[in-house]
């Protein structure tokens, strides 16, 4: 949720694809078939994938320059005609 509210929606896609499809997906293959594990192993090959990926992913969002983000989504709110100062949501009359 944290990589995809911070705008890498890609990055995530393709980081899912790889990690599931790409690696999971035959391990379970490998495990529940080549190796007789049966349905124990074909969830432990797509569970296996969904970890790696969410290892992947907390990296990232443990090595992102939050401050940098924070800039980043400032500019662009400026260039959409925003402000960068904050209102109270409720104003009192």
């Amino acid at each position: 949720g944290v990589a995809i509210g911070g705008g890498w929606q890609g990055l995530v896609a393709y980081i899912n694809l790889v990690c599931y499809y790409v690696f999971g997906l035959p391990l379970g293959y490998l495990l529940g078939y080549k190796f007789n594990c049966g349905v124990g192993g074909i969830w432990a090959g797509m569970l296996s994938g969904v970890a790696l990926q969410t290892l992947i992913l907390l990296f990232i969002v443990w090595r992102t320059d939050w401050n940098a983000e924070a800039a980043l989504a400032s500019s662009r709110v400026q260039k959409w005609g925003g402000t960068d100062g904050t209102k109270p949501l409720l104003e009192d009359d």
